[in-house]
Formats: structure tokens, sequence, C-alpha cells
């Protein structure tokens, strides 16, 4: 059996023109804890560790809410599967 690649990402999540961008970065913050990914939150981006096929899915579904809520936002996820990734 083949091992599923670890992977680590940093993932900074920014609304654009939402007042209130508290609420929508709290709901981003919501699913990464519902992901059971191994995550720590920092004051500007948040280290999400874990199997790659899952941290990749959870960034599909926050591009998924994100669509259809209408919201404008930039994302920047920096992945390695290097740096960071002891889980």
């Amino acid at each position: 059996m083949r091992k599923i690649p670890q992977i680590a990402c940093q993932l900074s999540f920014v609304p654009i023109g939402d007042i209130d961008y508290n609420r929508e970065i709290g709901l981003v913050l919501d699913m990464i804890a519902a992901s059971g990914l191994t995550h720590e939150v920092g004051a500007m981006s948040t280290i999400i560790r874990g199997e790659s096929l899952k941290v990749l899915a959870l960034l599909g579904q926050i591009i998924q809410h994100e669509a259809e809520s209408g919201h404008r936002y930039t994302m920047t996820a920096a992945i390695s599967n290097t740096c960071g990734c002891s889980v």
C-alpha cells in the first residue's frame, strides 16, 4: 500500500469589499477546524498539516464556499512537502 504524502500549507485568506470581514474569516477558520487536519492559527495566516489530498480538498471547499456566497477574496497558499510537514 502506497503512503499518502504529507504536506504543510500556509494559508492567508483576505475578504475583499466585505463590511463584516471578520465573520467571513471566522467561517473559513471554522471550515479548517472541521476538516480534522492539524492546524495552527496565527495573526496573518494559518498553517495546515496533513495528507496532501485532504489539504487540497479543504482548499477546494473554501473556494466552493466563497463562489456560492458570491464573496470576493484573495487567498494565498504556500504548500511544502518538506517544511513543517511533521504531523
